[in-house]
């Protein structure tokens, strides 16, 4: 049955059905198998002879393994979701007990009341909305938003 058509034919039906099956499959594994067996159906239209073809789709295999691996981990990778305590970090908050530039105060975010310093050199009024620079243990470091100074004062 597969003897009478030509190599090309047989290798481009090959790659469609590879290309076609990927968003079926997740992982972005047949498709480069598919891109291969589409490239090596040009070579084929060439060098039609299995002794040439094989070690052709060989090596367009491992260089499209390669190049998707490398340019989907750089590209597409995955993307940093903080949660917990990171995830703070540059979110707005609003001063709820006030905070000076040597004694701590407190903070609301998402509902919750965290222990504030803040090392701006300034002092942060009672209902000031201030950026959560970072976490440390238990306490937030944070600082003014600029633009909105009515709320915090250098005395």
């Amino acid at each position: 049955m597969l003897a009478g058509i030509a190599a090309w034919k047989l290798l481009a039906m090959i790659g469609l059905i590879f290309v076609i099956a990927e968003p079926v499959i997740p992982g972005f594994v047949v498709l480069p198998i598919g891109l291969a067996f589409l490239a090596t159906a040009v070579v084929a239209v060439f060098a039609p002879t299995w002794i040439i073809l094989l070690p052709v789709l060989a090596v367009f295999e491992v260089l499209t393994f390669t190049l998707f691996q490398t340019v989907l981990k750089k590209h597409l990778g995955k993307t940093s979701v903080y949660t917990n305590a990171e995830g703070m970090v540059g979110q707005e908050c609003e001063v709820i007990e006030s905070i000076g530039s040597q004694s701590a105060g407190c903070v609301k975010l998402y509902g919750d009341q965290w222990v504030a310093k803040t090392d701006c050199g300034v002092d942060l009024k009672k209902g000031a909305k201030v950026l959560i620079a970072r976490v440390d243990g238990n306490k937030v470091w944070v600082e003014p938003i600029s633009g909105k100074e009515e709320s915090w004062s250098s005395d």
